[in-house]
């Protein structure tokens, strides 16, 4: 229900997200279902104050990374979501190393990364190209069965070498699909889907 990001010196906004629909008391002892900011303003800051409890004696910007770090799409970011809503379990779990739910395949070949499980073209001479797209391929179990396909969003977006957002989406993915790179100042894509996170660097052409 916010405005979207970045703020007027092209950092971050939001930094973090949370419900903005809640459920409030009516007159006659009744309830009723009501939207607005004001609603997720609290939620975070009472987080924010269960994390002072729990983690006492810190300054006010290791909380504040702190609570950007427990969010559930982090280090995926982007300017609707921030980082995504802040988990408590981030606070009293060690997190597992996130199962890979999505491959990716370059088209063509004028990208580079250290991820192993990136399919790269052969190389030799090619010809050049007039435009570039990523191959995103969904691991088979990881292939939304959801009546409701909302609930497996995939996040991506690309940035510049100064690290702001050129494009980002959030899609309802099938099986494969492409994504097109937006224009050659993009210079990083991210992506991030159940927990899997993904990060690529795009080659200057």
């Amino acid at each position: 229900f916010s405005s979207f990001g970045p703020n007027a010196s092209r950092k971050l906004k939001p930094n973090v997200v949370a419900s903005g629909t809640t459920v409030a008391a009516r007159p006659f002892g009744r309830f009723g279902e009501v939207d607005g900011t004001s609603f997720a303003s609290p939620l975070v800051a009472g987080f924010a104050a269960c994390v002072m409890q729990l983690r006492p004696g810190l300054k006010a910007m290791e909380y504040f990374d702190l609570i950007q770090r427990s969010a559930h799409l982090y280090p995926y970011f982007d300017y609707a979501h921030g980082f995504g809503i802040p988990q408590a379990d981030y606070f009293f779990y060690t997190k597992k190393e996130p199962l890979k739910t999505f491959s990716v395949e370059i088209k063509p070949s004028e990208f580079q990364s250290d991820d192993q499980n990136v399919n790269t073209p052969p190389q030799g001479p090619r010809k050049p190209q007039s435009s570039r797209s990523i191959s995103i391929h969904l691991a088979d179990e990881h292939i939304s069965k959801s009546e409701f396909s909302a609930f497996d969003y995939f996040y991506y977006h690309f940035g510049n070498d100064k690290d702001e957002l050129l494009h980002y989406e959030v899609v309802i993915p099938v099986s494969s699909f492409d994504i097109p790179v937006p224009d050659a100042g993009a210079k990083v894509f991210r992506a991030f889907y159940k927990g899997y996170f993904f990060e690529l660097i795009l080659n200057k052409l």
